[in-house]
């Protein structure tokens, strides 16, 4: 007879696949954590990567009800909480007897609401859910549910009402965690991992879910990590989803050296997100030398005013400076951006599009605003201030390509759908990238496309 897996983890699919994200080349982190952490506590579990794996509802019902598992559970962005709340009420049709908790940022920035909303959940996980998921699952496979008003992090139903248990204490020892579980995931070709958690910055559309403190892993452990993803799996590409990737400067030097004295950096090319006023010519020779290949970071807005108002930290100087020395590496580069901050205009905008050609990194992203739950543009656009007078009830209107969650007095979602497109154009066009447009005129037709219909969706309502 075929032993029953305790615990089901999810990364519910998406509807349909326009970007990237919807069907990455890597696998969920957070899961990957999970799963390591519910095996060392002695629980057998099981990994459905739906967006990895490329797998249906349907699909993914399926294997569910095969494995037959007592406990579920489902991470979730916020434009996907619609759909991982239908997966859940699936289950429960046909299994009743499992319990459905969900995690991820929705749920750790709304939890109150998120449990109220959708009956389906029969718990939920704030915040960084290593131990608090682990301990829940026990109560419940353990029958021992009375527990669970004991456990640190925790939200449950009581009586038809909502009750958050104190929030769980941040995991201070990162070394004390396991490797994530990869071998439940299937091939990945971009191992994804992080060394620290937490960004000390204030920018205001980010909830900051890791905190403010920045918590490290030490260099060995992460170098360990690296090795042994390269050993194990045959990992060649790896990158970091650290929020500000080498905030300290001495564990960095650290780092890398251990990087190169091992000679780990002729086996793996690696990838980071990061700050721009942090960057230097001899930091980035020795990223270079350590196998580092592309640096990514968050510009945001052209428009020097704007980068005051939305607490950036960091002025256009900055990103000017950091492109041109990161280019002057040998280090390819992507510069992100958003449309939509508060107060911003048709002038604001087109300085943002006007300096992502400027600046010429090699790869460029442009977003439109999303008041995330927990940010304070989610606050300002509840209040319907600094210009904003939308705040869209549906959750799937929370994506930052096409998203439609918001707009401002001065400049309508139609108006933001249009900057958008030039956006990109201006930066392809301006700077002759030829093959490189092709490319992602190929690479991203799906997004482009959906992108188009969202506009003149939003053009014909506002005419």
């Amino acid at each position: 007879m075929k032993e029953r897996t305790s615990v089901v983890l999810i990364n519910p699919p998406v509807r349909a696949i326009v970007e990237e994200y919807d069907a990455p080349p890597y696998g969920h982190l957070g899961l990957a954590y999970l799963s390591s952490a519910l095996r060392e506590g002695g629980l057998s579990c099981a990994v459905l990567d739906a967006k990895l794996a490329r797998l249906n509802r349907n699909d993914l019902v399926k294997v569910v009800l095969d494995l037959d598992p007592r406990i579920v559970g489902i991470s979730s962005f916020t434009h996907e909480i619609k759909i991982a709340a239908a997966l859940a009420e699936e289950i429960k049709k046909k299994t009743p007897w499992t319990k459905i908790v969900i995690g991820g940022v929705h749920a750790s920035s709304l939890p109150a609401d998120t449990i109220r909303s959708f009956p389906s959940f029969d718990y939920l996980v704030k915040g960084e859910g290593e131990r608090a998921f682990l301990k829940l699952s026990r109560a419940i496979l353990n029958g021992d549910e009375e527990a669970v008003p004991a456990i640190p992090g925790v939200c449950y139903r009581k009586d038809g009402n909502a009750v958050l248990v104190s929030p769980a204490p941040r995991i201070s020892d990162l070394d004390s965690l396991k490797f994530p579980a990869w071998d439940l995931f299937p091939k990945m070709r971009i191992f994804p991992v992080m060394s620290s958690r937490g960004c000390p910055y204030g920018c205001v559309f980010c909830a900051r879910m890791m905190g403010e403190e920045v918590r490290v892993r030490s260099p060995e452990n992460v170098a360990e990590e690296l090795r042994y993803l390269n050993e194990r799996f045959g990992a060649k590409r790896v990158f970091f989803y650290d929020e500000t990737f080498g905030f300290y400067r001495e564990w960095l030097d650290k780092f890398l050296r251990l990087l190169i004295d091992s000679k780990l950096n002729r086996k793996l090319r690696w990838g980071i997100t990061t700050r721009a006023h942090l960057l230097d010519g001899p930091i980035l020779s020795k990223l270079k030398e350590a196998g580092c290949v592309k640096i990514d970071f968050g510009v945001e807005s052209g428009n020097e005013q704007v980068l005051s108002v939305i607490k950036k930290g960091e002025r256009l100087e900055d990103f000017i400076r950091a492109a041109r020395l990161v280019k002057k590496a040998g280090i390819e580069s992507q510069s992100y951006f958003i449309l939509g901050h508060p107060n911003e205009t048709r002038k604001t905008a087109a300085d943002t599009i006007d300096f992502a050609a400027k600046l010429n990194t090699d790869h460029v992203s442009i977003g439109i605003m999303v008041p995330y739950p927990g940010t304070e543009v989610a606050e300002m656009a509840a209040k319907g201030a600094m210009g904003y007078k939308k705040l869209s009830p549906d959750w799937e209107d929370y994506n930052k390509q096409l998203g439609n969650a918001l707009e401002l007095e001065s400049i309508s979602g139609a108006d933001l759908t249009r900057y958008q497109l030039s956006g990109y154009l201006k930066f392809y066009v301006r700077n002759v990238k030829v093959v490189p447009f092709l490319r992602s005129l190929w690479k991203y037709k799906r997004l482009i496309f959906a992108i188009m219909v969202k506009g003149i969706k939003n053009y014909l309502a506002y005419n």
